[in-house]
């Protein structure tokens, strides 16, 4: 009977610290063979403004950055356009969000009267899911925290209603979305065009997530929308063909790379382990249905609980697996 792992993860943040601190150990103890790099402390970076730090150190508790945040906090301010190949779960959020906000910083420093325009969209931001975008938009409330600005969440199965009326009523300097509202508005609502007529900083995130979820033509509508004018950040764990030619669409010019993968590493975390079972499309459900059973049963034999989550491609198909 087919049986699923048991799997212990540690949240995005943790996991890549610490395997940011086994690497440098393993460095030190081989006198510099691996070519780690001592974690830096964010104090170090001269680009993060002390209003954002204080952000760091007091709301995000962090004191040292991971290698992916090192890559980009030491090369602010960053003015051209950023490819960046890292992986989920390596603290990329924060790498991209930190050189964003003070990005948005300098622009406000530049042109005071932009401070005043509060609707105005400083940077966008596109995430393939709506777990994810909320993530990355509470992070963003965490580190704007001490900073007058503000985030705003559009994603899909929500009151589009409410989210337009937090665009009107509030700071929009940071908004993130799903590919579907996000295109939806930008195609239907005159007045979120308008609000983001002025983006200075698009962020394409997971963007070969969003490639294989379909959303290819979301994409190009939304660049097309988007003043051409602009800094644009593109991350992704994987840069296949695909992604490839994405970034000749949102890339006006030349831009930088930077790949914290490595040629010889996985495009996952070596920790987890995976596996897959091919099955007719009509046996789905018994199938999931056996492997749900074996996992429990294999815990509850091992006097331990289990946790489930199953990812389906439509809500019909999640309510019938949920009944």
């Amino acid at each position: 009977q087919p049986r699923l792992a048991s799997i212990r993860l540690l949240s995005g943040e943790a996991s890549a610290r610490a395997a940011f601190g086994e690497a440098v150990a393993h460095d030190r103890a081989t006198g510099g063979a691996g070519g780690a790099q001592a974690p830096a402390r964010y104090s170090e970076y001269s680009g993060i403004s002390p209003t954002t730090l204080k952000a760091i150190k007091q709301v995000l508790r962090f004191e040292t950055a991971t290698p992916v945040q090192h890559q980009l906090l030491s090369r602010m301010p960053i003015e051209g356009d950023m490819m960046v190949k890292a992986k989920t779960g390596t603290g990329k959020t924060a790498a991209f969000l930190v050189p964003a906000i003070e990005a948005i910083l300098r622009e406000y420093e530049a042109d005071p009267e932009r401070l005043q325009k509060r609707h105005k969209i400083g940077c966008l931001i596109v995430s393939p899911t709506r777990e994810l975008a909320q993530q990355i938009s509470s992070e963003a409330e965490k580190l704007t925290r001490f900073h007058k600005l503000g985030v705003v969440s559009l994603v899909g199965g929500e009151s589009s209603w409410s989210q337009l009326r937090a665009l009107a009523s509030g700071r929009a300097d940071i908004v993130v979305g799903t590919p579907g509202r996000l295109n939806d508005f930008l195609t239907n609502q005159p007045s979120f065009q308008d609000q983001a007529a002025g983006t200075k900083l698009l962020i394409l995130d997971e963007a070969d997530m969003l490639l294989d979820m379909g959303f290819r033509n979301e994409l190009n509508n939304i660049v097309e929308k988007l003043p051409s004018e602009r800094q644009t950040f593109l991350v992704s764990a994987t840069m296949g063909r695909n992604v490839k030619d994405l970034a000749s669409t949102v890339f006006t010019g030349q831009f930088d790379m930077v790949d914290c993968v490595g040629k010889d590493e996985a495009n996952t975390h070596a920790h987890v382990k995976q596996e897959y079972i091919n099955t007719a499309p009509s046996q789905m459900l018994p199938v999931t249905i056996d492997l749900i059973e074996s996992h429990i049963e294999k815990n509850a034999a091992e006097r331990r609980g289990s946790k489930i989550v199953i990812f389906l491609s439509t809500v019909k198909a999640a309510d019938l697996y949920a009944e």
